[in-house]
């Protein structure tokens, strides 16, 4: 095998004396050639060890070629004998070869031998070994293929019998077959491990060299490195869950990447890989609804765990502005037998899942955006716990919404009974989508009090509205005829208006300038400029297509959507209405969207549709859905464009 460093040395009988090399343009005899394009001829050598005249089987020998007429010569490879005692050696000639063994465990012979045709030629090497000697076959695979390794470097020790310490002998490289074969005393214990540990992991193996018979080991190499890639939203860092991420790899020493696999993100946000180092590897996370495509290379160098982070940032939304033509009504899908009581306000989050208020169970109720269904908060039983979703408790969730960073905010609006529990909550959710939940403002019991965080008190707290900046959330008093803001920096509660009977909707427009509010008994709508808190009507009166509203959606162009819940059963209001004609003192009039005055449940075209009781209601501008909390029902309800 070829010296890692080339040495030179000068021969005068019986010593070896390493010398400087020289440079010279043409040397003194024709025979002293360095050109390594002359033609080759066979040099067979073969090693007698002379106390049985039998071949030597892993010697180490040195081939040595004269490079001046100052009878330099330099070392051009190291090659041990195979398990015949031999070995060939491709030869350039003319040249003069200086062939001769290392002296580490065998005595010393040297072979001169002069090569001026193609004539194949032979020597024979004879010695003595300084110990008991006998061949070690140290056989090096890949441990996840099981196939051979060749030309890999391994580091040989051994140590004695009564020794302590192992005692290097060096560093060799693996032929075609992944072996090596080497000579070595017995009885000792032998041990081969990886030689470029800042590369590959230190992987070792030992075996007891016992007599001359010889032994074998086999030394195991990992050549795999595991590569996880965790995959989160960007902006509230939650996993993305169930994407599929595609790994392609390029060796060293290739020129185009290769698909190696496509790995589904677990449950712990990863995706993880074992892959081949030195390489390259693409990871691509193309075709997600609601994200970006992330495509990057990353180097896999060395034996190492690799964790990679792949935040996805979202797309912009595809349906900015509501189409309201053709619109189709239908039901939301639950699953794992969860199912709705008293459902209240719904929302969604701008990844696809979907957030229900279900008030008399008590819970906060999740739909992602597979279909999954899950109680992410709320015991069930009324209370205002704080503390991890399964545990905490709810009295009467009413009005929910979430920030842009990922919270979740939800009005405890206590119901009808006089219990204490008029409060407003936020829940914090964790990478995994497991939820926390913390009282942010409210002491629980009723009043009109403003403060910071729980000094402050409300009076049934109803629908919610949250600015783009996640600044201010503003919350509509059922029970005390206010609207409430809460600067989340502080949770500081503050008065801003009051309004007609019983204000159930907010809604900001999509400037955050105004606040818009119904009010369910006072059968009106009002505009608050939030610059100095003047109110403005909007809708004072019931009209046609218009009666207690209670749920309310402004578009970004400033469409105004309003649902109308009389009573369930009641036959006089239960339906979607959108205002038509805007005007500011309070006339504005009304179309129909979907729904009638007479309550039901029937699906289909919104004209033909029904409703026993739509309360909050919700656009998601990412995926062109209507949502409607429809309390008689039980159910939320999905209204779409089929023009989308």
């Amino acid at each position: 095998m070829k010296a890692s460093n080339i040495k030179l040395f000068k021969y005068v009988i019986p010593v070896l004396t390493i010398v400087t090399i020289f440079a010279c343009s043409k040397l003194e005899n024709d025979a002293l050639n360095t050109d390594e394009n002359l033609p080759s001829t066979s040099l067979n050598i073969k090693v007698i060890n002379t106390k049985n005249n039998l071949p030597e089987p892993g010697v180490k020998v040195f081939v040595g070629r004269k490079i001046s007429a100052q009878e330099q010569y330099q070392i051009v490879d190291t090659i041990r004998t195979n398990a015949s005692g031999e070995f060939k050696y491709d030869a350039r000639y003319p040249n003069q070869y200086r062939i001769f063994l290392d002296t580490t465990f065998y005595t010393a012979d040297t072979v001169n031998l002069a090569i001026g045709t193609a004539t194949p030629n032979s020597i024979v090497l004879r010695t003595n070994p300084k110990f008991g000697m006998s061949p070690v076959e140290i056989n090096v695979i890949d441990s996840a293929a099981l196939q051979p390794i060749s030309n890999f470097n391994i580091t040989v020790s051994y140590r004695a019998g009564g020794k302590n310490d192992f005692t290097l002998v060096g560093t060799e490289k693996t032929d075609a077959s992944g072996k090596i074969l080497m000579s070595l005393p017995w009885p000792s214990t032998v041990k081969a491990k990886v030689a470029d540990a800042d590369v590959y992991k230190a992987d070792s193996a030992f075996v007891q060299h016992k007599d001359d018979i010889g032994t074998a080991v086999t030394l195991k190499i990992s050549t795999l490195v595991g590569l996880d890639v965790n995959v989160f939203d960007y902006l509230d860092n939650q996993y993305v869950q169930g994407a599929d991420v595609k790994f392609s790899i390029k060796k060293q020493g290739e020129s185009a990447f290769t698909l190696l696999d496509t790995k589904t993100v677990s449950a712990a946000g990863k995706a993880s890989i074992f892959v081949a180092f030195p390489s390259e590897v693409k990871v691509e996370i193309t075709g997600l609804k609601f994200f970006k495509d992330t495509v990057f290379n990353v180097n896999v160098p060395k034996y190492a765990t690799h964790t990679l982070s792949a935040p996805l940032y979202l797309k912009p939304p595809a349906y900015n502005e509501p189409v309201m033509t053709n619109l189709r009504v239908t039901t939301l899908a639950l699953n794992n037998g969860i199912t709705l009581a008293d459902p209240q306000d719904v929302t969604t989050d701008r990844k696809g899942n979907i957030y229900i208020t279900d008030g008399n169970t008590h819970r906060i109720i999740k739909v992602d955006a597979n279909g999954n269904t899950t109680v992410l908060a709320g015991s069930g039983t009324a209370g205002k716990t704080d503390g991890p979703g399964a545990t905490a408790t709810f009295a009467f969730p009413y009005g929910i919404k979430v920030a842009n960073n990922g919270s979740i905010y939800v009005a405890n609006d206590n119901g009808s009974a006089s219990t204490a529990f008029h409060a407003i909550r936020r829940l914090d959710i964790a990478p995994n989508g497991a939820a926390t939940v913390t009282t942010i403002a409210g002491s629980g019991t009723s009043g009109a009090a403003d403060g910071i965080g729980t000094s402050a008190t409300f009076n049934r707290p109803a629908g919610l509205a949250i600015d783009k900046a996640n600044r201010y959330l503003y919350t509509a008093e059922w029970g005390g005829a206010r609207i409430r803001r809460i600067d989340l920096t502080n949770n500081q509660v503050s008065l801003i208006a009051t309004t007609g009977s019983n204000p159930w909707g907010v809604a900001l427009d999509e400037n955050n300038q105004n606040l818009y509010v119904t009010a369910w008994n006072g059968n009106a709508i009002s505009k608050i400029n939030l610059a100095n808190n003047s109110v403005t009507a909007i809708r004072t009166g019931a009209t046609t297509n218009f009666k207690s509203p209670r749920g309310i959606y402004v578009s970004s162009q400033g469409k105004i959507v309003v649902s109308n819940f009389d009573n369930p059963g009641a036959g006089q209001g239960h339906y979607l209405s959108m205002v038509n004609a805007l005007n500011e003192t309070g006339t504005s009039t009304f179309s129909l969207v979907a729904g009638a005055t007479a309550n039901g449940d029937v699906l289909g075209a919104a004209s033909s549709a029904r409703f026993n009781g739509p309360i909050g209601i919700w656009y998601d501008r990412y995926t062109g859905n209507w949502y409607v909390a429809d309390v008689g029902n039980k159910k939320i309800k999905v209204i779409r464009s089929s023009d989308i």
